[in-house]
């Protein structure tokens, strides 16, 4: 496969439209053909853009810009709208390394252009006048040569040839060559990437998310990408943080509530529990769910049982605590131990008569 070599593209370092010649033969002074304009008028500028020469039908596309409001207007709006699309550089189905790498080049290349907003409003003024033209200036950083500014300029001073290829009106015809193929050496075989907007219609996240695991389960295979696509959700790219769902600490964690699961587990078979003992198990219950008991007492249960198990009595027992936890709540802690110790002894005295 032959290669083209890159160090013998030639880039202009000055406007190709600068020069004399294409000075003479560009920048004429445009025509208003929707002046007095009549059917057989119509027909000879239709035959005109047929031929190659679009330049009739340029200017009067830009005639009816000019003089209908409500047309610039509508024009202006769907110009305006591509920049709410998002963009993407696709590359050739099955690409090999090397497109892969072109792909990237070209996607890190407009991703940093700050004037990308500027350029595609610039190519959308093709609507009506059925295509536009951008001069290119280059500027070399490092090892790539990458164009800078972007400059429109008239669909007058270009034609079509009989091979349907754009030209513009000079002797010799000066090309310019594109950004990959002026960086990269490129064999005649090599598949270039395209840029499109996103305008995939997306299918229902809730449908999708209900859908997936039942099929998923019944042996249904897959792929990733295809999830990505289908729901327009972007690759995940190195570094690039993704949401997660928050893990909760399960119930069972609480000391205070394992501890009278452990004990509620020893206990053995008893007979049917009546109607006091199942009021006072439901107001238990409430005050070991109060937030600030639970994160008073959490962290300190183990030590403070151990504290009390060596105390004989209540004396003892406050002094032990108030020693391991001065700046533990007083009032609080005073007032659950209160409430603790009532229902225990109510519920000792229940069951005593049963």
């Amino acid at each position: 496969m032959a290669k083209q070599d890159k160090k013998n593209v030639q880039i202009h370092q000055n406007p190709q439209t600068n020069e004399a010649r294409i000075t003479a033969n560009g920048r004429v002074i445009a025509d208003h053909p929707s002046n007095h304009i009549t059917p057989a008028k119509m027909r000879g500028l239709f035959e005109d853009a047929e031929n190659g020469d679009i330049t009739a039908q340029h200017e009067l596309f830009t005639d009816i810009e000019e003089r209908d409001s409500a047309i610039a207007a509508a024009l202006q709006t769907r110009k305006m709208s591509v920049l709410g699309l998002d963009w993407r550089i696709v590359a050739p189905r099955q690409a090999n390394a090397t497109e892969e790498q072109l792909s990237q080049a070209a996607h890190d290349y407009l991703a940093d252009l700050p004037a990308l907003d500027d350029v595609l409003l610039d190519l959308m003024d093709a609507v009506g006048h059925g295509f536009v033209a951008l001069e290119m200036q280059w500027q070399l950083s490092g090892s790539l040569n990458s164009p800078t500014a972007f400059t429109h300029k008239p669909q007058a001073w270009f034609r079509w040839d009989k091979n349907d290829t754009l030209l513009l009106k000079t002797p010799d015809n000066p090309m310019g060559e594109p950004f990959l193929r002026v960086n990269f050496a490129l064999s005649d075989g090599v598949r270039l990437p395209v840029f499109e907007f996103d305008t995939r219609e997306t299918a229902d996240l809730a449908t999708v998310a209900e859908a997936l695991p039942k099929l998923v389960d019944i042996g249904v295979q897959i792929p990733e990408k295809w999830v990505h696509e289908k729901l327009a959700i972007p690759e995940i790219a190195d570094g690039e943080r993704v949401l997660s769902r928050e893990q909760k600490q399960p119930a069972q964690n609480n000391p205070l509530k394992a501890m009278l699961a452990a004990l509620s587990a020893q206990k053995q078979p008893e007979k049917a529990v009546s109607r006091e003992q199942q009021i006072l198990e439901q107001i238990q219950d409430e005050a070991f769910r109060q937030p600030d008991f639970n994160a008073q007492l959490n962290p300190i249960v183990k030590q403070a049982v151990a504290a009390m198990m060596a105390c004989e009595s209540y004396e003892e027992a406050d002094a032990a605590l108030t020693a391991l936890y001065p700046n533990l709540d007083n009032q609080a802690l005073t007032r659950y131990m209160q409430q603790a110790l009532f229902l225990s002894d109510l519920l000792g005295q229940a069951n005593a008569k049963h």
